[in-house]
């Protein structure tokens, strides 16, 4: 019996360091995915500000910054 209750407690802590394994790797997946989300929002963003821009000059700036916050992402 006592063999068997060691077994059992290895094996529960195997368990728990694949868990904690997976679950460390599901939150930098997450993070990679929210910085990579923020940055077409900021790019969309710039999109929209060189489609209302009113003078030309500041809708080269802004397409400018458009294509390089593109390449950022």
């Amino acid at each position: 019996m006592n063999r068997v209750t060691t077994i059992l407690l290895s094996v529960l802590i195997a368990l728990v360091a694949v868990n904690g394994f997976l679950v460390w790797r599901a939150d930098e997946r997450a993070r990679d995915d929210a910085d990579k989300q923020s940055c077409i929002q900021k790019a969309e963003a710039t999109g929209i500000i060189v489609l209302l821009g009113g003078e030309s000059e500041g809708r080269v700036d802004a397409a400018r910054t458009l294509a390089s916050q593109i390449d950022a992402c």
